[in-house]
């Protein structure tokens, strides 16, 4: 999936390309063209990011270069500008496309301006006689060692190799080449990404680099298969030591010691951090497969024992144990479904008429009056406004109204006067519906599900709007979203999604602050504020002292369920056991919370307080989480919830 995103994202120019280039064919034999092109060697292994591969490509690419241009190589050397910067974007598109100056690489700053704009830009008129001309000049042979030797032998460089058998003259295992074991051979030097091909005769002209012009030297000149890289520990992630230019004053011994000791001390370190991610790899997958196996049982127990038994089994000791470890994916659609059942009895006769009504609702269509109406309502509603102040202008509208009752027999004015009394509702439907759809777009926005043409944009639309038609008393909150965009996420059918929605929102809890229902509001205040009194009391006193009130932040958390505060798979454990328990578990989770931050949340003001509870971390522990969830306390000096609840309604 990785290869295929990056070749969508990387690659779509050159999808284009083979469809455009090829008249006649049809899609599928331009998708069979471009899939088998992919495949290739050098695309797959830069598509698929294999490090060590395309270091080695760089490398051989690198060895041409300097053979086939020596000048510009040295030129290109001294500006800092590497193969891997302007060779890759070449790669990834083929050239038929400018690379692409949106791919960000840190090396850039330190390139040469001209140079750069030159390759990122090439120019528009180049003829192509001369690049054929000059392609056909350059050799892709060095020294009779062909391409695929050159690219094997620097394949090989770039592998872990432990053997002990060793060609150079190495100090200890792991040691670099010494200056003269390199020299004696003249075949190879140490580069940056890894050992070139050198002539075994160099003339010592000014610039150093002019070869021999003794060909039958060259010819009889046999060059062996260099094992050497067997004995060393080469990574992508250290460099490879060479020595200083012959322009510069060579090391000394004392240096040179130093030098392959902090080498060899970089190579060990790499080892064991290496060996620790293995380790730590091992220790992880076997976990998965734990957690894998304990999620198998526990379906197992779900479908077989607790399910076909719900009434009887759902209060079960072994049932409730279950819960607290978190539904099974699987199970989870079923169980919600049970746990929250259909107390309002939605029949899917009444979902289908209220998706209905939405559909219809959503597409109104206004008769000449009514829109006659809408484009002078601001107009008609406040003159209106400021007329009926007194009663004596009360009663002129009122006559007026008995005019426009005689004038009646026009359809005109019939549809005006239904327009008047009617346009209002219809406004207020329009703007809840505007409403709906800039909270969809906000939903989730990492999933790109709920998003305008996203696969559930329609879905989750249609829903609210026909729970909207459905409870006409509480309509539209902000922060409904959320809870229905979950319910679409883990319930198997629209249907049953709809009838928990619509009986989860009936709850209590939910039903007094949809319905802003101000003084039980403060009735769940106050019992949340006791609760986290007796729990956190340090935390409790530090909130007060900086004004941090529960409405600040817990309106949020039970307005969207925590939905929007913290990462998906956490907030589907917090809501499998808000099923379980019902609306105390709210509470108990957002004490948890608390507790689970409460060093940090210390050390916070208003500001920084009010940010952190918004959007809590994204790496919170779930079981650290639940373990500080478990140490909260629902009762107060034995004194039930329900208790306190029921208190603290009766003073409101």
């Amino acid at each position: 999936m990785g290869l295929c995103t990056s070749i969508l994202q990387l690659h779509e120019d050159a999808l284009l390309m083979f469809i455009k280039v090829t008249p006649g064919r049809t899609a599928y034999e331009a998708f069979v063209c471009f899939c088998n092109f992919l495949n290739k060697s050098v695309f797959y292994v830069f598509y698929s990011l294999n490090i060590r591969m395309m270091q080695a490509y760089y490398a051989t690419y690198n060895d041409l270069f300097k053979y086939n241009l020596p000048k510009l190589h040295r030129h290109f050397h001294s500006c800092g500008l590497t193969p891997d910067l302007y060779l890759l974007d070449w790669i990834y598109t083929l050239f038929s496309k400018c690379p692409c100056q949106s791919i960000g690489n840190p090396m850039k700053r330190y390139w040469n301006t001209t140079i750069s704009k030159f390759l990122t830009k090439l120019p528009d008129n180049m003829d192509a006689d001369k690049l054929f001309k000059s392609i056909a000049q350059m050799s892709v042979s060095i020294y009779r060692k062909s391409y695929e030797t050159i690219l094997e032998h620097h394949k090989n460089v770039f592998e872990w190799k432990t053997s002990s058998s060793s060609d150079l003259d190495l100090a200890s295992p792991g040691r670099p080449p010494s200056k003269t074991s390199s020299s004696s051979s003249g075949l190879f030097k140490w580069n940056l990404f890894s050992r070139h091909f050198e002539p075994p005769c160099m003339a010592d002209n000014s610039d150093g680099l002019s070869v021999h012009s003794n060909s039958s030297t060259l010819s009889n000149h046999s060059i062996p298969r260099d094992t050497s890289h067997e004995t060393l520990t080469i990574s992508s992630t250290a460099l490879i030591p060479h020595d200083r230019p012959k322009e510069l004053p060579a090391k000394s011994e004392e240096e040179r010691l130093k030098h392959e000791k902090e080498y060899l001390k970089m190579l060990e370190n790499i080892k064991k951090k290496e060996e620790q991610e293995s380790k730590m790899k091992k220790k992880q997958l076997e976990l998965q497969l734990k957690n894998e196996e304990q999620q198998a049982n526990a379906v197992k127990i779900w479908t077989q024992e607790i399910l076909p038994h719900w009434e009887s089994m759902r209060g079960s000791r072994k049932a409730r144990d279950l819960w607290w470890k978190g539904l099974p994916p699987c199970v989870r659609s079923k169980v919600w479904y049970l746990s929250i059942g259909n107390e309002l009895g939605i029949t899917r006769q009444i979902y289908d008429q209220c998706m209905k009504d939405a559909e219809a609702r959503s597409q109104v269509n206004y008769s000449p009056g009514e829109e006659l109406v809408l484009s002078h309502k601001e107009y008609i509603f406040s003159i209106l406004d400021e007329l009926s102040h007194t009663k004596l202008i009360k009663s002129m509208q009122e006559y007026i109204f008995s005019i426009l009752d005689e004038l009646s027999h026009t359809k005109l004015i019939k549809s005006m006067q239904y327009a008047v009394n009617t346009i209002n509702n219809q406004m207020l439907y329009d703007n809840t519906i505007t409403q709906i759809r800039l909270d969809i777009s906000r939903t989730f926005p990492h999933l790109c599900l709920f998003q305008n043409e996203g696969p559930y944009y329609n879905t989750l639309h249609y829903m609210l709007a026909s729970y909207v038609s459905y409870n006409t008393r509480i309509s539209y909150v902000q922060g409904m979203s959320y809870i229905c965009a979950l319910f679409i996420l883990n319930i198997s059918t629209a249907y049953e999604a709809f009838v928990c929605f619509c009986n989860f929102l009936n709850k209590s809890v939910f039903y007094v602050f949809y319905s802003l229902n101000i003084r039980m509001m403060q009735a769940y205040y106050a019992t949340y504020n006791d609760l986290f009194k007796y729990n956190l009391p340090k935390l409790h006193r530090h909130f007060h002292s900086c004004g941090l009130t529960p409405d600040l932040y817990l309106l949020d958390w039970i307005y969207t369920l925590f939905s929007k505060a913290m990462g998906l798979d956490l907030v589907c454990k917090i809501w499998d056991l808000v099923m379980r328990d019902g609306e105390v578990f709210i509470f108990r989770a957002a004490l948890g919370i608390l507790q689970l931050h409460e060093d940090a949340l210390l050390e916070m003001d208003f500001l920084q307080g009010s940010k952190f509870l918004t959007k809590l971390p994204d790496n919170m522990d779930a079981d650290k989480l639940f373990k500080s969830i478990a140490q909260m306390s629902v009762s107060i000096y034995r004194k039930s919830y329900e208790t306190i609840l029921e208190h603290h309604k009766s003073y409101v």
